[in-house]
């Protein structure tokens, strides 16, 4: 009777598992694009906050003499 129970099971859960893969996959990609945004997102927030630190230098430089 398990066994049978099981059989019968099988097909269903290799589609759950092959479903599961799937997804994982789909996942991982966009996480590999997500990280690739969120390289650029910091090198561009970093120019930024090194610019206004630039310009702070000038200013006070400016100020000094």
């Amino acid at each position: 009777m398990s066994c049978g129970r099981t059989r019968g099971l099988s097909p269903l859960f290799l589609r759950i598992d092959s479903l599961h893969l799937k997804w994982k996959r789909y996942i991982s990609k966009t996480n590999q694009k997500k990280k690739k945004i969120d390289i650029t997102y910091m090198y561009w927030q970093n120019k930024r906050a090194l610019l206004e630190w630039q310009k702070e230098i000038v200013t006070t430089a400016d100020e000094g003499n």
